[in-house]
């Protein structure tokens, strides 16, 4: 039978007549008494149990989270731009909120499940890191990610340069146009 957390106001438990009884999500937050029927030669009497503990849910598990960083990793020079995603799920919920971590320190938070959780992390400069991401899930349980390092590396290449016109060891004279060309192993602006 099934009671309130009294243990009172009690009903009978429909699918409840043999010997074993499997709990369902309906039976959490009531109390349940065990009601015996034995029969012999003489009849049948009923024996009734003191009500049980009150049926709880299963304990909540935490969600689960990966974080990635993506080929990104392989050629970042100062000041980069590191975006950081997450993959996050919830077996028996939802996925609140991930958080996002350079070390101890809080970089950002993304509360959208809808497109991927993700933070970009902008003008860092050279360095080791090591990143993580947190997940919280509906009901409060947190998960963090294993960490993911990642070098961020200073430009240490100065650009070539060099002077098309005009040419070496030319006479000038009034106005002259200087054009050149320059490379770089990275970028030149």
């Amino acid at each position: 039978r099934q009671c309130d957390q009294a243990g009172a106001n009690c009903s009978d438990l429909a699918g409840a007549t043999s010997s074993t009884y499997v709990l369902t999500a309906a039976d959490q937050g009531s109390t349940l008494r065990i009601v015996v029927t034995a029969t012999n030669d003489v009849g049948s009497t009923p024996a009734t149990s003191a009500a049980t503990s009150t049926v709880s849910p299963p304990p909540n598990q935490p969600p689960s989270v990966t974080l990635n960083t993506g080929a990104q990793a392989a050629s970042l020079l100062a000041p980069a731009t590191i975006t950081l995603t997450a993959e996050a799920a919830d077996s028996d919920g939802t996925v609140s909120q991930v958080e996002f971590f350079e070390g101890a320190i809080l970089l950002g938070t993304d509360t959208t499940a809808a497109d991927g959780f993700s933070f970009t992390w902008t003008n860092v400069p050279a360095g080791s890191y090591s990143f993580t991401a947190k997940a919280t899930d509906n009901a409060g349980a947190t998960k963090t990610s294993s960490p993911v390092p990642l070098t961020v590396f200073a430009d240490t290449t100065a650009p070539a340069l060099s002077i098309t016109s005009p040419l070496e060891g030319a006479t000038l004279s009034g106005a002259v146009t200087i054009t050149g060309t320059s490379t770089d192993d990275t970028a030149v602006t």
